[in-house]
């Protein structure tokens, strides 16, 4: 079974997940949960329904409408066999026009009590439009059209994430670096798991 140090400490998740109007922030915190136990994107993550409840701290019962919510709005993909556990895949958009299609999200982002559900969104959209070592230019005026919120909501939302070390403004002009909330942001490394005594960033 999962545990917390099988979890990779950025999560790939498709920016579709973020702008989809739909999915309510619980069902985007199962795409992070599911980003998180695979390496890299378009990997299959397994994990038994009881284990991805309890780190999310739900019911089963609900875990269940939200991975149906995730796999009926064509998010995410699930392989069935009798006997053995399901084993997700998140999906991405081809209707997405000048849009990123997969972001490396911080995966203690999930189940942070400081980020609030605007917040894990624009996180999540900024992180999408990151390069390989979490720059980013992307404006606020762009995150508040994707997203469908008001600037002002943007506005706030990125004072917060500065604030808990998920953002940080760089030298350079309108700039962004992506941060995991724990330390200032560092340049990610795949290779570096999500469990208490990882070093580094993963991308």
């Amino acid at each position: 079974m999962p545990h917390e140090e099988s979890q990779w400490r950025f999560a790939w998740v498709p920016s579709a997940v973020f702008i989809d109007p739909v999915l309510r922030d619980r069902e985007l915190r199962v795409a992070l949960l599911i980003g998180s136990l695979s390496p890299t994107k378009r990997q299959l993550s397994w994990a038994p329904q009881e284990w991805l409840a309890f780190r999310l701290g739900i019911d089963v019962r609900w875990l269940r409408r939200h991975l149906k919510n995730l796999e009926d709005r064509g998010h995410m993909g699930v392989i069935r066999e009798e006997g053995r556990t399901n084993r997700y895949r998140l999906k991405v958009s081809r209707r997405l026009r000048k849009v990123p299609p997969w972001g490396a999200v911080p995966s203690s982002a999930m189940d942070d009590p400081r980020v609030t559900p605007s917040a894990r969104r624009v996180l999540g959209l900024t992180c999408c439009f990151a390069d390989r070592e979490g720059y980013t230019f992307v404006s606020q005026t762009t995150l508040a059209r994707h997203l469908r919120m008001n600037s002002r909501t943007v506005e706030r939302a990125r004072r917060l994430l500065v604030a808990n070390q998920y953002l940080e403004k760089t030298n350079e002009r309108a700039g962004w670096q992506v941060g995991d909330g724990r330390r200032r942001p560092t340049t990610p490394g795949i290779s570096d798991r999500a469990g208490p005594r990882a070093s580094a960033t993963g991308y």
